[in-house]
């Protein structure tokens, strides 16, 4: 069975990183470990209301943003050898000092994040750590304003972003929540109100437009536009334009629609990676409501009878379950009160849902009742990293006989094939554990990515580097600066195919003319990364990591690099800034960190379909090939 693993990215070094802490804590001269700001949210109630700003005229490069300073826990104590875990109060020193970080110790009473440092044997005691790197969100604000669409209706959808709203909040990115003032907009429903009482009563009060096209004419560069699929993707909505970015986020298989100006997230790995073709790294689940996880607790003790239970849209009717040689009685999960659908799953042994275009609440609830699960190999139900049910229980699409089958032997031996679901169970009460994480590790990757195109670069170099950073940082905006020699590769036939695979959205080209220095207009991001030479780019999820880390030590608040005509320089630090000159790479080199030169990791961005096609393969440089 396939999990959420914990680390995303195993092959990151924890000896690099150890190394890369010790090295700038020697370079950083007076910025000692014990004057490093602790940022961890350790802060009651929600960060600051986000503020109207008048458009920005100068160059970012000039007029960096700014952030408040955060207030401080108590200074870290100077670190004074490795495995000392005790003084350590933020992640970048705890990970320095050869320790693990829990980040959240997590409890559905939490309303913003905690987090510690634990000797690597004490993981155990950890729900969530963090072991190689430090998302950004553990080390400093970031300025993008996450901002989540809200329907004032009792459905999934609506829930599942309420819940990211509150995921934001809980790790302290600047989100609200924003609703209309026609019929499908309104306030938060009283059960949501009560389902999440703790975590929405210190949330920022509900921000109301007049309509949805409103709404999408009220962005900034900085301004992330997040709703679900059923909303249609706005044409021009794009982050270099100054309008914003719209984020789509997928919890059911929605027909493809033009959506080539919004990037993409996706509910479940099926949804991901098979259907929508974009990068596993961009999967973020919800999770099962809070009193559903307590109800089923008390239901433990109900007294299981010969019922099984299916939902409406399984694909099947009565009649194609036989009630031999062991009868039973039937039930459909359609139009009930929540009350009695509760009641059937703590009565049910079997429960039966197939064709499932997302992650069905039905299968989740079920599970944590008690009930063992039947789907089929059709969508979502056919991806154990999404059901981790026993092999033998995902039937082939349609197979009517083998349901039957299923169903006698779960009837027969309830009792002991029961302990077989319990990785599901497991599974389902560790997702709002999991969606947290998700949610910190995705939107950490605030970086602007700008790749120099040189003459002589191949059209298959430039593909290489879209894909490895769009795979490997799937939240990451894009800028690829072509000389004029090479202008028509923007307008490449196997990118108009990308752009109609949404993969794109985030993705700038632009046409050098001049050969003065290069301003970088961007707003709204964490990091820039420049890369003078895209031919030998880094291994992009080991590069974000290591610079996320590199700038928690620094203190910085964000970075600008330009290639060739300038050197770049860490600005809006606190506590203090690090002085320094540095050209193009110099600074990965002089620090040492891994580099990986001309090979990317392939073994990752093969797991993709769009990436291992034999179309891009043919294009892709040697080095890049999948085996």
């Amino acid at each position: 069975m396939r999990r959420e693993r914990k680390d995303v990215a195993p092959w990151r070094s924890m000896s690099n990183i150890k190394k890369l802490a010790m090295v700038m804590m020697a370079c950083m001269g007076a910025v000692t470990v014990g004057s490093i700001v602790n940022v961890t949210r350790t802060v009651k109630g929600p960060p600051p209301e986000l503020i109207e700003e008048p458009t920005r005229k100068t160059p970012v490069l000039t007029e960096p943003i700014i952030h408040p300073k955060p207030k401080t826990t108590p200074p870290d104590k100077i670190i004074k050898k490795q495995g000392d875990c005790t003084g350590a109060n933020s992640c970048v020193s705890c990970l320095a000092a050869g320790c693990i970080w829990c980040a959240n110790n997590a409890s559905l009473t939490y309303k913003r994040a905690t987090g510690f440092c634990l000797p690597e044997d004490k993981s155990s005691t950890c729900e969530d750590t963090e072991t190689n790197s430090c998302p950004a969100i553990l080390n400093t604000p970031l300025p993008t304003n996450m901002r989540v669409i809200h329907v004032g209706i009792q459905k999934g959808g609506p829930e599942a972003l309420i819940q990211m709203h509150l995921a934001l909040l809980f790790w302290g990115y600047r989100t609200t929540l924003d609703t209309r003032k026609n019929k499908q907009g309104g306030n938060i429903k009283s059960f949501f109100r009560t389902a999440y009482h703790s975590e929405l009563e210190d949330a920022p009060p509900l921000r109301w437009f007049a309509s949805y096209k409103e709404w999408l004419t009220t962005g900034k560069q900085e301004d992330v536009f997040i709703e679900t699929e059923t909303w249609p993707c706005e044409v021009g909505v794009r982050y270099w334009e100054g309008k914003g970015r719209q984020l789509q986020w997928h919890l059911t298989v929605w027909k493809k629609k033009p959506r080539d100006d919004c990037s993409i997230a996706a509910h479940t790995h099926y949804i991901a990676q098979a259907y929508m073709g974009i990068s596993t790294r961009a999967v973020m689940y919800p999770y099962i409501s809070p009193h559903i996880h307590e109800g089923a607790s008390h239901a433990a003790k109900t007294e299981k009878t010969n019922l099984v239970l299916y939902d409406a849209d399984a694909g099947i009717t009565d009649s194609d379950l036989v009630k031999k040689p062991i009868d039973f009685k039937l039930a459909v999960a359609k139009g009930l009160e929540p009350k009695v659908l509760y009641s059937l799953y703590a009565k049910a042994k079997v429960c039966i849902d197939m064709k499932m275009p997302g992650a069905e609440r039905f299968v989740y609830e079920a599970a944590l009742y008690g009930c063992c699960i039947i789907s089929d190999d059709e969508h979502n139900g056919g991806d154990e990293r999404d059901l981790p049910i026993p092999e033998r229980f995902r039937i082939k699409s349609g197979d009517v006989a083998t349901l039957n089958a299923r169903v006698q032997e779960i009837l027969d031996d309830y009792d002991s094939i029961k302990e077989e679901f319990a990785p599901l169970r497991e599974f389902v009460k560790s997702q709002r554990v999991t969606f947290l994480r998700q949610v910190r590790r995705y939107y950490s990757d605030n970086v602007h990515v700008v790749g120099f195109v040189k003459e002589g670069d191949s059209f298959g170099d430039v593909l290489l580097f879209l894909l490895a950073h769009v795979f490997s940082v799937p939240f990451a905006t894009i800028e690829i600066v072509l000389p004029s020699s090479l202008r028509d590769y923007s307008n490449h036939d196997i990118l108009k195919s990308l752009r109609e695979a949404t993969l794109l959205a985030a993705v700038k080209f632009t046409v050098r003319v001049s050969k003065g220095p290069y301003v970088l207009s961007f707003k709204g991001m964490q990091y820039v990364l420049a890369y003078n030479d895209i031919k030998y780019t880094p291994n992009a999820p080991d590069f974000v990591s290591v610079l996320s880390t590199q700038l928690a030590f620094a203190g910085a608040a964000s970075i600008h690099l330009e290639t060739d005509t300038a050197s770049f320089s860490l600005t809006s630090c606190y506590p203090s800034c690090v002085s320094t000159s540095i050209r193009n790479a110099t600074l990965f080199k002089e620090q040492k960190l891994p580099m990986v030169g001309s090979t990317p990791s392939t073994h990752f961005l093969c797991e993709h379909p769009t990436y291992a096609s034999p179309t891009m393969q043919k294009i892709l440089p040697a080095r890049a090939k999948c085996t």
